[in-house]
């Protein structure tokens, strides 16, 4: 459990100050992201890569996963994922009064090719979560995190390195995935829990037009099967360099239904936040309530991660 709160809920709570129209109805979000999980990050799950040498270059589940091949990797995830995240962690998680889980997952969690070397067997852990979820008053959101060709290059994409995301098939992939969680968590058994759909996680300022397009794609798939559903436009990369309000405009544009902004802010990193006293830390953190509440009229907007 001691990994679980360092990691996860220090890094990635979201400001209890910030509420969206999660049911219909003004509700604060307090939830926790299930980092390091379903999707790898050497970071947050630093004793999983101890095993290897510097000249091994294993720095993401790709690399994890090939370097090991497929049958001790298999074994090694699926320790990881029967203990890093427990039925006990939800409980208590609930417990705290937190109303929220977002859960990053992999598209290799759903499908995969023959040469890509991920394991497959996320999903049935994933939905132990949601049932988890269920049964102690938690909602959902179910993020992709991680792209065929990877969105931005970053480890948490599942492959660190250069952003093809944008090439090949990888898009109509990526829709194939976006449509299989939408199909999974239609069902009844789901609907009331997984109230909101990531479809694609912090994507690259390079690619926006390209994400742009795939977002409109990934929406009428998703309401040609689900009505009510959230679906989050993440565009923390596009505030970064300097693109936000486009991304704003471009969704005011579509007028489509039940759309969340999805901003991710990192204080953490900046030597001027981390010399504050832990009171003006959060100070910091939650002065952002009325920036994000000023920048639309009409959009809803979140903190996935901050």
């Amino acid at each position: 459990m001691k990994f679980f709160l360092i990691s996860i809920i220090f890094i990635s709570i979201y400001c209890n100050s910030i509420y969206c129209n999660i049911n219909q109805k003004k509700e604060k979000i307090r939830g926790v992201n299930l980092g390091g999980w379903l999707v790898l990050e050497p970071w947050i799950r630093p004793s999983l890569f101890e095993q290897f040498s510097p000249k091994d270059k294993v720095i993401d589940e790709y690399t994890f996963t090939k370097f090991l091949g497929y049958e001790e990797a298999e074994k090694q995830l699926n320790d990881h994922w029967s203990s890093w995240v427990t039925e006990h962690d939800i409980k208590k998680l609930a417990s705290y009064g937190l109303n929220y889980l977002r859960i990053p997952v992999g598209y290799w969690a759903f499908e995969k090719k023959p040469s890509e070397p991920f394991v497959m067997g996320g999903f049935k852990y994933l939905l132990k979560a949601v049932r988890w979820a269920k049964k102690y008053g938690l909602k959902v959101i179910v993020d992709l995190h991680g792209a065929p060709g990877s969105q931005n290059g970053y480890d948490h994409t599942g492959r660190y390195g250069p952003i093809k995301w944008q090439t090949g098939d990888n898009i109509q992939r990526t829709l194939n995935v976006i449509k299989n969680i939408t199909l999974t968590f239609n069902h009844p058994e789901f609907r009331n829990t997984v109230t909101s759909i990531g479809v694609l996680n912090e994507p690259a300022a390079v690619i926006r037009n390209q994400f742009n397009e795939y977002f409109k794609d990934a929406y009428n798939l998703i309401r040609e099967i689900n009505s009510d559903i959230l679906i989050l436009y993440d565009a923390s990369f596009f505030f970064v360099s300097g693109d936000g309000d486009d991304s704003i405009e471009f969704l005011e544009s579509l007028k489509f239904k039940r759309v969340v902004l999805d901003t991710h802010i990192y204080n953490a990193f900046t030597c001027d936040f981390v010399s504050l006293s832990i009171d003006d830390q959060f100070s910091v953190v939650c002065s952002n309530e009325s920036n994000i509440a000023s920048t639309s009229n009409i959009l809803r907007r979140f903190v996935g991660e901050w």
